[in-house]
């Protein structure tokens, strides 16, 4: 199911796309290389519910894992509502890697 996902989101059906990433995760709700095809495909098509779902799922300990993070913060940092979110996220993925170019781009482009 993963890898049609993937598939479907490369040719640019998000909707089937989101449908094969949500199955994985039904069945594997650990599995972060499916949370994070939803949160790009959430970013891609500017959807801020769903952005909001990932921000909170995360938030309840799903996954904590730096990429899963990162993208997490570059989705939501197109949302001006959720900047504190945006800032919060960038900051964890920075506790991990203190190197984070990515992270530190976007704290120093929210100042």
């Amino acid at each position: 199911d993963f890898w049609l996902g993937v598939y479907f989101a490369e040719v640019g059906n998000s909707k089937s796309a989101e449908g094969y990433f949500r199955n994985v995760l039904k069945q594997n709700p650990s599995r972060t290389a499916a949370m994070i095809e939803l949160v790009r495909l959430a970013s891609m098509s500017n959807n801020i519910n769903t952005m909001k779902e990932w921000i909170e799922a995360t938030k309840t300990g799903k996954s904590n894992s730096e990429e899963l993070m990162l993208e997490i913060a570059m989705g939501a940092s197109q949302f001006t509502e959720l900047n504190q979110e945006t800032k919060v996220f960038a900051e964890q993925v920075l506790k991990l890697n203190p190197e984070n170019q990515f992270a530190k781009n976007i704290i120093r482009n929210m100042k």
